[in-house]
């Protein structure tokens, strides 16, 4: 069995009708984003992004957040 068939997903696409971020929710309740230059993750709680220093678009923590939210 595997876990990722089992967790919520969506995607974020650029202008250009391709994927710029997918969005995973994990089990401890925080958003794996995942984009062409590398995952973060992100805590819907606390807004805190990991790892630290990442400078990530506030649109994509906000849609995180969101993400995070419609899952429950």
């Amino acid at each position: 069995m595997n876990l990722d068939d089992f967790l919520s997903k969506a995607s974020i696409v650029d202008c250009h009708g391709q994927i710029a971020f997918e969005l995973v929710l994990l089990l401890n309740g925080e958003v794996l984003v995942k984009s062409r230059h590398g995952n973060f993750q992100v805590d819907p709680r606390t807004r805190v992004v990991s790892p630290p220093g990442r400078v990530v678009p506030q649109e994509v923590v906000e849609q995180a957040i969101v993400f995070a939210r419609s899952c429950l």
